[in-house]
């Protein structure tokens, strides 16, 4: 990503009752001259968490139910 840098994203997925859980863990650091905005990184960490939310929520749609609340880090 043009903003963002190192970009590190681990997803597992396990065996949960009859269904899966999906877990996405993110580690990210703006660029600067961005990183030096003051509020930016709280902004992107709540545009990331957003978009994963959305992500979840089409796998919950197509596949079933979620078991537990996501988590974003």
């Amino acid at each position: 990503m043009l903003t963002i840098d190192p970009w590190e994203h681990d997803r597992s997925v396990v065996a949960a009752g009859s269904g899966s859980l999906l877990r996405d863990r993110l580690r990210f650091e703006l660029r600067r001259p961005l990183a030096l905005l003051p509020g930016a990184d709280r902004l992107a960490r709540a545009l990331v968490g957003a978009i994963f939310r959305h992500r979840h929520r089409r796998l919950a749609k197509l596949y079933g139910r979620p078991t537990e609340r996501s988590e974003h880090e």
